[in-house]
């Protein structure tokens, strides 16, 4: 924890409490209601950019007629989702294993254990998109 305050991670989003959620150590329905609460805001702010999600769905799905890859990246738990989610594209989609990769802040090893501050870690996440060969398709 030393070294988080040094650095000043405590300042940064990932690093502090959600506003308006029960403490952990309240008492488990409190917590239950919270996050239901939370949920349908998201729930809420999803149905009012259906519009716009719609027109990045369909911009995804044409690349992905055109040769592009997916490419999921993130951090902890999330970032651990997409890997999951990123292995079922190929035998769902039929898309080759080649076109899908999914980049975990920390590295492969952040996949079972966590790497703490990884996803603060700019320069690493920057080198590991890079890595990922992202970017615009050459077109021959």
């Amino acid at each position: 924890m030393e070294r988080r305050a040094r650095k000043g991670f405590g300042r940064l989003e990932t690093e502090r409490a959600r506003p308006g959620l029960p403490p952990g150590d309240g008492p488990p329905a409190a917590s239950v209601r919270g996050i239901l609460l939370a949920e349908r805001r998201i729930h809420r702010a999803l149905a009012g950019a259906a519009r716009n999600l719609g027109r990045i769905a369909a911009a995804f799905a044409a690349a992905i007629e055109r040769g592009g890859r997916v490419i999921y990246a993130g951090a902890g738990t999330s970032g651990r989702l997409g890997a999951l989610d990123a292995a079922e594209i190929p035998p769902t989609f039929g898309l080759a294993p080649s076109r899908v990769r999914a980049v975990l802040a920390g590295g492969g090893r952040a996949m079972r254990h966590a790497v703490e501050d990884a996803e603060d870690d700019a320069d690493a996440g920057a080198r590991a998109i890079s890595r990922a060969g992202t970017g615009r398709a050459e077109r021959a």
